[in-house]
């Protein structure tokens, strides 16, 4: 079939970061408790 892919396609030799990531490893846990929206604030300009 012709014609463009869905946007949500994933392309066949390309691995997305997010499927690297081990979600269980210390620092993957520790992201999940930081409060990003406080960062966010403090260092927008």
């Amino acid at each position: 079939m012709l014609g463009k892919l869905p946007e949500n396609h994933r392309e066949l030799f390309r691995t997305r970061l997010e499927d690297l990531i081990d979600h269980k490893h210390e620092l993957a846990l520790l992201s999940k408790t930081i409060d990003w929206q406080y960062f966010e604030d403090e260092f927008k300009p």
